[in-house]
């Protein structure tokens, strides 16, 4: 379940865990959403959502910290709902492996990395820099790390092409499924 709108504006643990209780959820893998809504000087309206303009988007490190200052002050029960992953990191930024062990370190409570986004409809146009694909060398050691720390990692790879901007992507590589079961077990219920 992405968490936020892409604003971060308020605390959204809360109305999380309201959410999963009313729709009888018992485990839930968490992510923020990498990107940050800019509000430009010449817009009138600050916007609510990410596509409410043609205003760009900046990939935004801080979804994690907020989430990791929220998931530390929920009670226990709680926390054993939640399985967060890291995401608020840029796909095609060298640098973000290093992101990613810091907040590993930092923060033991993470269990995977994703939701990537790589092609995601109107989003990749808006986004400031360079098109993220899963074949990026930037994501290379960020996979190599999954595997090492037999962590699963989450993307977000649409199949079509949304605007004319759009270059066909061509993917290379083997994929592993990962077994969320392993890193988020689900507790037996009654039904």
């Amino acid at each position: 379940m992405q968490r936020t709108d892409g604003f971060y504006t308020h605390d959204e643990t809360t109305g999380l865990l309201q959410t999963m209780k009313n729709g009888n959820i018992v485990k839930n893998i968490i992510f923020g959403l990498p990107v940050e809504k800019k509000w430009e000087y010449f817009e009138l309206v600050e916007p609510s959502y990410y596509l409410d303009n043609n205003s760009k988007c900046t990939y935004f490190a801080s979804t994690d910290k907020i989430f990791a200052y929220q998931y530390k002050s929920l009670k226990e029960e709680d926390k054993a709902l939640i399985a967060p992953t890291i995401n608020g990191f840029g796909p095609t930024n060298l640098s973000a492996i290093e992101y990613i062990k810091e907040l590993w370190r930092k923060h033991p409570f993470w269990k995977g990395v994703g939701e990537v986004l790589f092609r995601h409809d109107d989003l990749t146009d808006l986004t400031i820099g360079e098109t993220a694909r899963c074949n990026h060398p930037a994501m290379a050691p960020i996979y190599r790390f999954c595997v090492e720390e037999q962590i699963p990692i989450n993307i977000h790879q649409n199949s079509n092409l949304s605007s004319a901007v759009s270059s066909l992507l061509l993917l290379t590589g083997t994929f592993t499924y990962t077994n969320w079961k392993k890193y988020c077990p689900i507790p037996n219920t009654k039904t």
